[in-house]
């Protein structure tokens, strides 16, 4: 009265290496019961390794448009004036400690601010997205004016 159910059997990698150039790069095999993904381009890299370069350009961008912001209100303040800077906070610790004290603390804090980032952004995926609208957001509200008035000041 009772059947025998067959014996199931898994694919294994060394079993569809042949075939696995008519399924395109990635193939989903199953080994031990649990289906895997196996890449069979051996010149990828891992999305991890590419998520960390990009992690780190867009830090590294971040920083150097805090050395380049600094360099530019630096110049501005010591033409134009502490009033010439447009962000409150910043104006009023240059008023309490003076210029280059407020901004080079200021620019301490936001190159810790990104070195944390840097740190976090390789569990929190949202954050690669938030790097790059920091940096738009910065090239648009900090590098740009700061350059046109600048420019405006010495040229016009």
């Amino acid at each position: 009265m009772g059947h025998a159910l067959p014996k199931t059997e898994y694919a294994t990698a060394s079993s569809l290496s042949s075939v696995a150039s008519s399924f395109g790069p990635r193939l989903s095999l199953v080994r031990g019961g649990v289906p895997r993904s196996v890449d069979f381009d051996p010149g990828a890299k891992p999305q991890s390794a590419v998520a960390t370069r990009e992690i780190t350009i867009l830090c590294l961008i971040l920083v150097g448009l805090q050395f380049l912001d600094f360099a530019l209100t630096a110049l501005g303040v010591s033409h134009l004036g502490i009033e010439a800077e447009g962000n409150p906070m910043i104006r009023g610790l240059m008023h309490l400690w003076g210029p280059l004290p407020a901004l080079l603390s200021v620019k301490f804090l936001a190159t810790l601010v990104i070195y944390l980032l840097f740190i976090v952004a390789r569990q929190v995926k949202w954050i690669r997205a938030a790097l790059r609208a920091v940096i738009a957001l910065y090239l648009c509200a900090a590098i740009l004016p700061w350059s046109g008035i600048l420019l405006g000041t010495f040229f016009l």
